[in-house]
């Protein structure tokens, strides 16, 4: 079997080079692969540097963001199966020699992983990584967990489902403004939808990724994230009963943990609403005990208190994200759907 591993790239010239070494490291025998490098309309090195290896690159002649660049790159795609990664990432070496395991069974038709550690080592990309780690290994597989940074698929069920859906909020042509933000879930719900049993979770085959090193970046990143979600539930209804509910329900929990904060905005009239702050750590260390429990056995004991704060500001962001997604999820009832033209462009 063939392989080729999409790559969309924006700017990513302090990443884009570890990437790909990865890539060639991989330890799969007599490996038939390609890399397909899409770039984003970078204004960086990154062309330069993907020059240095032996990859087709595409160019985009606008940027469209990377579900467009996936898009691109699969239509390019010589072989049958198509593995995406991102230029943020790195793959361990056993990376295709295990999807190669998987796809060998016809009956799979999409395998989805996770992470398996952080390219940084400050305690906010740890608490970013151990928060995917922790979420990706105690629950079972649904459709929020799916992510594009680490997703293989058939090629004739990625075109079977149309690829990664391309549409626009309130109206705007999808072709000049197109919406992305939360395309591996989406298409994740599409293949759920058509091929269901044909998807593996496989949580032991994770890539490395450079996460957010500070809580102001991370946090307006976990707000869009939120948002995006939030455009998804609308637009695809099924989502809200695919799968099991065990993730939407702890992201509840996680939501209605902050809500005393609320109580804060009334401190002057009745003082002791100055106690809500704490009220409120202690609801998301309840909503959070198995991650803090995480935390303890993989021995961050003394980032506990500085974790959950970080806990506290990423339900902040998921909360507001939510109420911003609800306005974005309206506007994708009055935006635009195209076809996604995936014929081969060899």
């Amino acid at each position: 079997m063939r392989f080729s591993i999409v790559i969309p790239c924006y700017n990513a010239a302090n990443t884009l080079k570890v990437c790909l070494q990865s890539i060639v490291d991989q330890d799969l025998q007599g490996a038939d692969c390609e890399i397909v490098l899409v770039d984003d309309c970078s204004t960086d090195d990154s062309l330069a540097i993907a020059a240095e290896f032996d990859c087709r690159i595409i160019r985009c002649e606008s940027k469209k963001g990377p579900g467009v660049a996936r898009n691109l790159g699969a239509a390019a795609a010589r072989g049958e199966i198509l593995a995406f990664t991102d230029s943020d990432c790195i793959v361990p070496s056993g990376w295709l020699r295990r999807l190669q395991q998987h796809f060998a069974d016809d009956a799979v038709q999409a395998v989805f992983g996770g992470y398996c550690g952080t390219a940084g080592d400050s305690p906010m990309e740890v608490f970013a990584f151990l928060d995917c780690l922790y979420r990706q290994t105690e629950m079972d597989f649904h459709i929020e967990l799916s992510s594009s940074s680490n997703f293989a698929c058939r090629k004739m069920a990625f075109v079977q489902v149309g690829g990664f859906p391309l549409y626009s909020l309130w109206g705007n042509d999808p072709e000049v403004k197109p919406f992305w933000g939360n395309e591996d879930m989406d298409i994740a719900y599409l293949l759920n939808e058509q091929y269901g049993d044909g998807l593996v979770w496989d949580k032991d085959n994770g890539v490395v990724h450079h996460f957010r090193s500070t809580l102001v970046t991370y946090a307006k990143q976990q707000a869009f994230f939120a948002s995006a979600s939030m455009v998804s539930l609308f637009k695809y209804p099924g989502l809200r009963a695919a799968n099991n509910t065990e993730g939407r329900t702890s992201a509840f929990a996680q939501l209605c943990s902050i809500a005393p904060l609320v109580g804060i905005l009334g401190v002057f009239k009745w003082p002791i609403l100055v106690l809500m702050p704490l009220l409120s750590l202690l609801g998301v260390a309840l909503a959070n005990k198995g991650f803090l429990a995480l935390l303890n056995s993989e021995q961050r004991q003394g980032y506990r208190l500085r974790f959950l704060c970080y806990l506290v500001g990423r339900n902040v962001a998921w909360t507001l994200g939510t109420v911003r997604g609800i306005s974005w999820g309206v506007g994708s009832i009055f935006g635009t759907q195209r076809e996604v033209v995936l014929q081969s462009t060899n």
